[in-house]
């Protein structure tokens, strides 16, 4: 399930705007939005089974289920099953440390929160915290009211502004009593994920041992704040990262730019590293760039088709302020900082590149 954690976590990009009323039902899309919102202002224990569905262009699917257990006190716990290979992840949050455990590859690891804040692990959370981020991508109307496996709901429909968004069209089904997001069906690309609660229980009974991790005896947790420093490196100078990247590599020329400074990045149990360089410019962020030494298909999520550098086809992400491509074997990616720095000026420092060695 190469996709599912990504898109995972894109469920949480901002999305929403200026709402429209349906005079159909009881409640305006305003009133229901705020309400979807207010689930997350405190905590309240439920225990839930559902299902994920993802479908791709292509005509293929990945399916799983899951379990979430969140306690009156805020601890959660979410257990995903891959349908096709059934092995399962599990996530921990006890308000003190996190925890995951990955059956597939044997791993698990633990990270301190004592000076994090406090992620999102639910399927609803992701939902609520995406809804609470939106600003002025889409628009939303509640289209009437449905029973979805035997639960009151509201259905919510969110329409993207524009076509080159990072996440399209959304509908969601909202309990009318609770405002628990029932049900939910999202498009990023040529990707439509849905979200779907089979059985929700809002008077659960959890023992001691429902937020704890049972791992193999084979298995210990690693400690992620120990190792995560140590994959981040400072770089020295240009050469060096040609090492890294085991090539030279186009970069842009300091006469528009200055570089300020240079990372290496690696994750755990991977050779590859990635080179990201710092540019400011009139001493404030403007842009970075991040160069691998290979292509990661996963790295693509849908955006906007652009021509850099004569005939080369890159792709944006409006929504990230985002532009990827690859060329000659190796794949670039920039981040634009400043926040007045718009696409066309990217391009045209794109377009100047020089490689490293010149």
């Amino acid at each position: 399930m190469k996709n599912m954690t990504l898109l995972i976590g894109l469920i949480t990009i901002a999305l929403i705007g200026a709402g429209c009323t349906s005079s159909q039902v009881g409640v305006s899309a305003d009133e229901l939005y705020s309400n979807i919102l207010s689930t997350n202002d405190d905590f309240f224990a439920y225990y839930a089974e559902g299902e994920m569905t993802f479908h791709y262009g292509d005509g293929l699917s990945e399916k799983a289920t899951f379990k979430e257990h969140v306690s009156q006190e805020g601890k959660r716990k979410v257990i995903t099953i891959d349908n096709a290979t059934n092995q399962q992840s599990i996530a921990v949050n006890d308000g003190f440390d996190l925890y995951f455990y990955e059956e597939a590859n044997d791993t698990a690891i633990k990270i301190d929160l004592s000076d994090e804040a406090i992620p999102t692990l639910t399927h609803r959370e992701q939902v609520t915290s995406m809804l609470e981020n939106m600003k002025d991508t889409h628009y939303y109307e509640v289209k009437g009211e449905v029973v979805v496996n035997g639960i009151d709901t509201y259905h919510m429909v969110l329409t993207a502004k524009e076509s080159n968004l990072l996440i399209g069209d959304i509908e969601l089904w909202v309990d009318k009593k609770t405002w628990f997001m029932v049900k939910g069906i999202s498009v990023a690309g040529d990707i439509t994920t849905t979200i779907e609660y089979k059985e929700i229980d809002f008077s659960p009974q959890f023992d001691d041992d429902t937020f704890t991790i049972d791992l193999p005896s084979h298995i210990t947790f690693t400690e992620v704040n120990d190792t995560l420093n140590e994959s981040i490196k400072i770089i020295d100078s240009i050469s060096d990262a040609e090492e890294i990247v085991q090539t030279p590599f186009y970069l842009f020329d300091e006469e528009d730019l200055s570089l300020l400074s240079i990372e290496s990045y690696s994750l755990s149990g991977e050779i590859q590293e990635e080179v990201t360089l710092y540019y400011w410019k009139n001493d404030i962020p403007y842009l970075s760039l991040s160069v691998a030494p290979t292509y990661n298909e996963d790295a693509y999520l849908g955006g906007e088709k652009v021509t850099i550098r004569g005939s080369i086809v890159a792709e944006y992400l409006e929504s990230l302020r985002y532009l990827i491509w690859d060329e000659n074997n190796i794949q670039y990616s920039i981040s634009i900082l400043h926040p007045d720095v718009e696409l066309d000026d990217i391009i045209q420092l794109v377009n100047e590149m020089k490689l490293s060695n010149d």
